[in-house]
């Protein structure tokens, strides 16, 4: 099985080098370049994206405080006994918010923590590139 996955992983490299070896041939030398700084920005995207959508996090759970600060003066004006829609609203925006919290920082941390895009972004797009090939092919 080892030796297998050895062949296959060799054949996805020997791939991903005759694409940039062609792709030269046919559009010069600029194109291997260019191939190679797209992998950056994509990298770079994805690192980008991911420090959004942390802030976001980080909006969402102020802006729950926020109203949760707010509904509260609004109990104590109105009184405890009429404050059902305040309950509510807590509920509500509680529950949204916390949805949104799971989703946008598990999208955050997957994003953050992918290596292959810290590399490629900091002068190593071939490990982006070999990465993503051998992904196409099963094997990751």
């Amino acid at each position: 099985m080892e030796q297998a996955t050895q062949v296959t992983i060799a054949e996805a490299v020997k791939q991903v080098g005759a694409a940039l070896a062609e792709a030269a041939k046919e559009y010069g030398p600029d194109a291997v370049d260019l191939a190679l700084m797209a992998y950056r920005v994509d990298a770079a995207q994805q690192l980008v994206l991911g420090t959004l959508m942390a802030a976001l996090v980080l909006a969402v759970v102020k802006a729950y405080l926020l109203f949760w600060a707010w509904s509260g003066k609004q109990i104590e004006v109105v009184g405890p006994v009429n404050d059902e829609g305040y309950f509510v609203g807590r509920l509500a925006f509680g529950l949204a918010g916390a949805g949104a919290v799971v989703l946008l920082s598990a999208s955050a941390i997957y994003r953050l923590l992918d290596l292959s895009a810290w590399a490629a972004s900091f002068g190593y797009p071939e490990l982006r590139i070999a990465m993503k090939a051998l992904q196409a092919a099963g094997l990751m």
